[in-house]
């Protein structure tokens, strides 16, 4: 995994290499190599799906002020 942003309180995004699916890293321990734990998730099947689910939070925090998961 490549990790490339973050969320501002602590979580790690990363994008694997293998099959370009995107991840958050929440509470995951990196161990020999490898992020484990509960909380891996996967955000985006791929970097443009992640993207998309990014934009799609912005603009409805735009629009109520209420924050979204991605």
């Amino acid at each position: 995994m490549i990790v490339f942003g973050g969320t501002g309180d602590g979580d790690r995004l990363a994008v694997a290499v293998t099959d370009g699916r995107v991840f958050r890293l929440r509470d995951a321990d990196y161990l020999d190599g490898v992020y484990r734990g509960p909380g891996v998730t996967v955000v985006g099947a791929g970097l443009a799906e992640f993207l998309e689910r990014l934009v799609a939070a912005a603009e409805g925090f735009a629009a109520d002020g209420r924050a979204r998961d991605l």
